[in-house]
């Protein structure tokens, strides 16, 4: 998924026996275009200058998808919560904490109105992960209507 298609596909994604789909939209440069769709089986456009969510859904339905997993970053999870298209998310938290100035979230736009609301359906302590630090596995479902 990306808006402006500023990454390179590895090669072991390339190699795989897999079919490999790129999400972007129609204001994306299009000699770049045509090297992505080079390499991989399928381009979607799912909006004009912005990704839209919905469109991106329905798209991948056409092409026979019924569950989609997305390892994304905030920005994907954020459009994804905003235009209510997400079942449910997955969190994992590593038992280490970080100093620093620098700040992440796992959620980064506008805020959402109204806000997501997600209950827990599933935890998992790993205790013996990040050697013996543990980490705790969370599986969320989203409410409806926030």
């Amino acid at each position: 998924i990306s808006q402006r298609l500023d990454f390179t596909i590895p090669d072991v994604i390339r190699g795989a026996d897999r079919k490999v789909v790129v999400i972007t939209t129609e204001m994306a440069d299009p000699a770049r275009r045509a090297e992505i769709e080079a390499q991989v089986d399928q381009v979607i456009i799912a909006g004009k200058e912005q990704i839209i969510a919905r469109t991106m859904i329905s798209e991948l339905g056409k092409l026979g998808y019924s569950s989609i997993y997305s390892a994304a970053g905030p920005r994907i999870f954020h459009l994804l919560l905003a235009e209510g298209v997400l079942d449910r998310f997955y969190l994992t938290i590593a038992n280490k904490l970080l100093g620093g100035r620098e700040f992440a979230s796992i959620l980064e736009g506008e805020q959402l109105e109204p806000p997501a609301t997600a209950q827990i359906e599933r935890i998992y302590l790993d205790q013996d992960a990040l050697a013996g630090a543990g980490q705790l596995l969370v599986c969320y479902r989203l409410m409806p209507g926030g």
